[in-house]
């Protein structure tokens, strides 16, 4: 299951179709395999492949219960491909020379028909058929750093040099676009760091960045005109306020991050 990533997985339901025990066996270890191979940390024999969630589980059903709650599916087919079918398999069943019923080894005649029905096991069948991804575990330790220092560097170095940008009305007052663009950069890089690597800590490297270079532009050199912290102009205002939400930005990503990482674990978890 792991190697293959099946969007589907259909297997017999627990009474086996009509009680054969080996058809009862072969539900339980289907279903029991698809539980452990959605489960991170379980060992799969001879391969490294990553935990897989089937998204939908079908049981195939020997015989229509009204009283089974669970939600059927109603296949029609080609009788005359099944009844095709059914003739080349004479050491499992035996069909009736009209066609009309069959008898599995248990001798027991049935009435054939085209229809084929299912019941579902597990999963949403109305959802994407895209399958959900259910490894949790986080990037390597030196993945995140070299992830996150380089996202933060670039982010954080733009957003640095554009936050002071003011946009000015004929009728005196201002925008700062800059800083709201700066604010709205900084904020994606940081979650999509936080995300990426699955690290809590990584969605605070490109705030801590921004905050380094911020200070360095204001105060580690004389003259500076990138990042202005004289209170009396207007982009001085707007220097003082980047490194306020610099601040606020750094803690928004980590506790989205931090939320996102936990809603994920807890999908990986085993049924």
């Amino acid at each position: 299951m792991r190697a293959v990533r099946p969007h589907v997985l259909v297997t017999y339901d627990d009474d086996g179709g009509y009680g054969h025990p080996d058809h009862v066996r072969t539900a339980a270890v289907a279903v029991r395999g698809a539980e452990l191979a959605a489960r991170p940390g379980t060992d799969a024999p001879g391969g490294t492949a990553q935990p897989w969630r089937t998204p939908v589980l079908w049981a195939v059903e020997g015989e229509a219960r009204a009283d089974d709650p669970r939600p059927q599916a109603a296949v029609h087919g080609s009788a005359e491909r099944k009844r095709a079918a059914m003739a080349a398999h004479a050491t499992q069943l035996v069909l009736a020379e009209d066609g009309s019923r069959f008898a599995l080894s248990n001798g027991v005649w049935q009435s054939f028909s085209a229809l084929e029905t299912f019941r579902l096991l597990a999963g949403d069948p109305g959802a994407s058929a895209e399958p959900t991804r259910t490894d949790a575990r986080p990037a390597s330790l030196p993945t995140t750093l070299v992830t996150s220092v380089a996202a933060g560097l670039a982010g954080a170095s733009v957003a640095t040099v554009l936050h002071g940008a003011v946009w000015y009305a004929p009728a005196g007052w201002w925008i700062p676009w800059g800083l709201l663009f700066a604010a709205a950069l900084l904020l994606s890089v940081s979650l999509w760091v936080g995300t990426a690597t699955r690290r809590v800590w990584a969605a605070a490297v490109p705030g801590l960045i921004g905050y380094l270079v911020s200070w360095f532009f204001a105060y580690g050199g004389d003259g500076s005109v990138i990042v202005v912290t004289d209170p009396g102009t207007v982009v001085g205002v707007l220097g003082l306020a980047w490194f306020v939400v610099v601040f606020a930005v750094t803690i928004a990503s980590v506790l989205v991050t931090g939320r996102w990482v936990r809603a994920r674990r807890r999908a990986a978890a085993p049924p």
